[in-house]
């Protein structure tokens, strides 16, 4: 029976294409005990990473990326703490992998990890037109959100980047309005619909407040406007490992899911994910990798030492 249109956006149910979740163009984060609980990082998905300062959130996010490229993925990256040179210097170091990286000591006999003139070349023909980051050194005219929010625009629509990072919140916002929880929150809409419009990931990094010590971080700590996790997909929290709960040096952080719109899958306060990290390569694996020690070196396609 044929009914007639309704002049408001109403459909059928009826009419609604079945889609199978696992053939919507996805990546793996390259931690496979995340990978089983979120099914990946879709396209058109808002990513929320939170974690105190100095915990390892921005690795975490790098170390994302650069599996997204492993898996022919063009990348986009606003850092807006580390140096253009810094940054890039850690993703180099993710993706070349242990046997790609020389180890020397500086005047107090600390290491220091830098890739050989080999690697080095093979890794800028690797990623060459494929990895942007936000120049923070250009001037720019209007506020630093809406040249932001242009940029990633035109990296999605010009450079084909289907992964952005926005690292972090509290740096990629001026806050000149009386309301900044207005102003986050507006932010954070955009991002949001960027994210629909262009069929892309993005990764927004989000400092918590400050927490009861050893507390389990959840939605509502997220610093700034409750928006950040209201519109967000998925929810991470990235927390460093007290010592006495490394089983002896064994891992290093957790990984804990407090948001999964898509399968509703989360991880438990008891039984976060469980990473290791390594300060040479600044990769980072799950505690149920059937191989820990070996991992993709993206630009040999081979396995390499973790």
């Amino acid at each position: 029976m044929n009914q007639p249109m309704p002049p408001f956006p109403i459909k059928c149910l009826s009419d609604v294409e079945k889609i199978d979740l696992l053939s919507l163009p996805h990546i793996s984060t390259g931690i496979k005990s995340l990978d089983r609980l979120i099914e990946g990082l879709f396209e058109s998905q808002l990513i929320v990473v939170t974690g105190k300062r100095g915990q390892g959130k921005s690795t975490f996010a790098s170390w994302i990326l650069s599996n997204a490229l492993n898996q022919g993925r063009n990348i986009f990256a606003y850092s807006g703490e580390l140096p253009d040179y810094h940054f890039r210097n850690w993703l180099d170091l993710q993706i070349a992998g242990q046997q790609n990286i020389s180890t020397t000591k500086n005047e107090w006999g600390d290491f220091i990890y830098s890739l050989n003139d080999d690697a080095a070349k093979k890794l800028t023909e690797y990623y060459a037109g494929r990895a942007y980051i936000y120049d923070n050194s250009a001037v720019t005219q209007g506020r630093l959100q809406d040249v932001l929010l242009g940029s990633i625009r035109y990296a999605a629509e010009q450079l084909k980047c289907q992964v952005m990072l926005v690292d972090n919140i509290m740096t990629a916002v001026d806050m000149l309005d009386n309301d900044a929880y207005a102003v986050q929150s507006g932010f954070v809409k955009s991002l949001k619909a960027l994210c629909a419009e262009l069929n892309i990931t993005i990764i927004l990094i989000a400092h918590p407040r400050k927490t009861e010590q050893g507390k389990p971080l959840m939605n509502d700590d997220v610093s700034g406007t409750a928006d950040i996790t209201n519109l967000a997909d998925i929810v991470l929290a990235y927390s460093r490992i007290d010592e006495s709960k490394s089983e002896n040096g064994k891992y290093h952080s957790t990984i804990s899911v407090t948001k999964n719109r898509l399968t509703g899958k989360l991880t438990t306060k008891e039984k976060p994910i469980k990473v290791a990290y390594s300060e040479m390569t600044k990769r980072i694996i799950s505690d149920d990798d059937s191989n820990p020690n070996q991992l993709m070196c993206c630009f040999k396609n081979e396995y390499v030492p973790f």
